[in-house]
């Protein structure tokens, strides 16, 4: 594999798990103390269009499985 390839899989690895750390963070937070995910919650659902979410997801799919 090229170091340039390889240095950027590492780069996506440590995003991915950092991403993955703080969703778990906020998730346990939110299992003890439920009035810290209300109070968090307008903040994402502010932020995030379902339309588009499901948009990119389908497509996201279509591309990842052509003759379905």
């Amino acid at each position: 594999m090229k170091e340039k390839m390889k240095k950027y899989l590492i780069i996506t690895a440590y995003k991915g798990a950092f991403a993955l750390g703080i969703f778990l963070i906020i998730f346990i937070i939110g299992f003890f103390v439920p009035a810290f995910t209300e109070k968090l919650s307008p903040i994402w659902e502010k932020n995030i269009n379902i339309g588009q979410v499901k948009e990119l997801s389908y497509n996201l799919l279509k591309e990842l499985f052509p003759f379905r």
